[in-house]
């Protein structure tokens, strides 16, 4: 009884800094003004079965189609302004425990240290209370390092492919942060491998199959393009060398192929 009191005192407080972050955040950050975009896709989709941002408007002006439809689904439930603070806090609180869990030391002070650091980044917490699906990227990353710590390939397999219906780009941060993260991993343990059994495997390929298919099949009936109409805008500016050149070369060279196929799905695997 001794021990299991400890272990959960040690996991109260370990937590505890990010527990106190998510109730001050969850009252302080104000809704972004692009979120309310994605409101009005999902008040239309629940009020009269469009999901566009005007009647009959069949253009996908949306940024992350898993996101607005897991808002949908939700806010059928609880109200929209409830629905969007809940989201990002069960991603908060996934985030955070992942990343104490990064740590290899399991010492009470150094997971201290870990959640304090965590919840002490107002800027991160801001984004994700803000009403964006920006969070996914974070969430995303220390999700796949935790895979690779733990040795689950099913997890990565999930956190990766799954994060591109929900921020199609995050694949140009996630995808070599793994790479890295596996390098590593192997370079100072000889011993490590990703562990993943026939059962699993089928388990893991089979559900990212069915929510990439799910989704793509939503947005070819549903819309008329298959790339976000932001993307499409940034394609037609220009700028001089720097990182807006990147972005704008980037866009440019995606944006105008229009594939038959939701943005993010093909380069995101």
């Amino acid at each position: 009884m001794t021990e299991r009191y400890s272990g959960i005192t040690r996991l109260l407080i370990s937590y505890a800094p990010i527990m106190v972050s998510l109730v001050f955040v969850w009252n302080w950050a104000q809704i972004a003004d692009d979120a309310l975009i994605t409101h009005r896709y999902v008040e239309n989709f629940l009020t009269n079965g469009e999901p566009y941002f005007n009647s009959g408007d069949r253009a996908l002006g949306l940024t992350s189609p898993g996101y607005f439809l897991m808002l949908s689904g939700i806010s059928t439930v609880i109200p929209i302004a409830i629905a969007y603070k809940l989201i990002a806090a069960i991603a908060y609180l996934l985030a955070g425990v992942a990343l104490v869990h990064l740590f290899p030391s399991q010492k009470l002070s150094h997971r201290l240290i870990a959640s304090v650091i965590f919840a002490a980044n107002l800027h991160m917490a801001y984004w994700f209370f803000s009403g964006l699906e920006t969070f996914f990227i974070p969430l995303a990353a220390v999700g796949s390092l935790l895979a690779i710590r733990k040795g689950s390939a099913a997890l990565l397999i999930l956190s990766v492919g799954l994060v591109v219906i929900f921020r199609p780009e995050a694949w140009v941060a996630v995808l070599p942060l793994t790479a890295v993260g596996i390098y590593f991993t192997r370079h100072f343990d000889q011993n490590h491998r990703l562990r993943m059994n026939r059962r699993t495997a089928i388990a893991s390929i089979t559900s990212l199959a069915l929510v990439l298919g799910s989704v793509s099949i939503f947005i070819v009936s549903k819309y008329d393009n298959f790339v976000p109409l932001s993307l499409i805008a940034k394609a037609t500016n220009n700028s001089t060398l720097g990182i807006d050149s990147i972005a704008y070369f980037s866009a440019g060279s995606i944006a105008p192929v229009n594939l038959p196929v939701p943005f993010g799905y093909v380069p995101g695997f």
